[in-house]
């Protein structure tokens, strides 16, 4: 097999792998995912064995950014004589 012919076949795999990632790369910026492959998992693993408490602070920023903010009610009422009343929550 000559130089060019395996230059060819590099070319051809390359693409075909592109070709085939390419529909999930387009769901994933849609959805506003990021991708995470096999590397992600076995990082985790490392940090789960020398950093068991980071665990813990993982799940709480994971469910921190699922969180949905409150839906207002129907007397929550944002209008005050033609104007709109901003409440901000105390500090």
């Amino acid at each position: 097999m000559s130089l060019s012919e395996l230059l060819t076949w590099v070319g051809v795999i390359a693409l075909m792998i592109f070709v085939i990632s390419y529909p999930a790369q387009r769901r994933n910026k849609k959805l506003g995912k990021k991708p995470s492959g096999g590397a992600a998992g076995a990082f985790a693993v490392m940090d789960e064995l020398f950093h068991p408490s980071a665990r813990e602070s993982r799940i709480v920023a994971e469910e921190q950014a699922e969180a949905r903010a409150p839906m207002p009610s129907a007397d929550d009422k944002p209008f005050d004589e033609n104007r709109i009343v901003i409440t901000l929550p105390p500090e």
